[in-house]
């Protein structure tokens, strides 16, 4: 490895300069300079993926809330329709039991 120091000129001034050193500087400029732009790089990635997530949250609230809309329309409909099932078996026995009594009038017999 040459230990020599080679003088440079630079605005006038003489001043002392290994060439191994002026290598190594650009090197950890570079270097610096890569280090930065992966922790933006990182930083924006961790930035989407939690804009990501809040977005999945958000869409996952909202079908848990239809859902749950969706469910009470489903209890609503299959209480109505028992009401009805209810009301329609009532009128059916009703109609049932006169007409029995219509051919018992007669004179006929019925079956039940």
């Amino acid at each position: 490895m040459n230990t020599e120091i080679e003088k440079v000129y630079a605005g006038g001034m003489e001043k002392p300069l290994m060439p191994q050193m002026g290598l190594i500087q650009r090197e950890t400029r570079r270097f610096h300079s890569l280090s930065l732009w992966l922790a933006a790089a990182s930083a924006l990635s961790i930035l989407l993926l939690l804009r990501d997530l809040v977005f999945c949250r958000q869409v996952c609230a909202q079908l848990g809330r239809r859902a749950h809309a969706a469910e009470a329309m489903l209890r609503r409909a299959r209480d109505e329709l028992e009401v009805r099932v209810e009301q329609r078996t009532a009128d059916l026995t009703g109609a049932n039991e006169q007409l029995s009594t219509r051919l018992r009038a007669h004179g006929g017999e019925c079956e039940n």
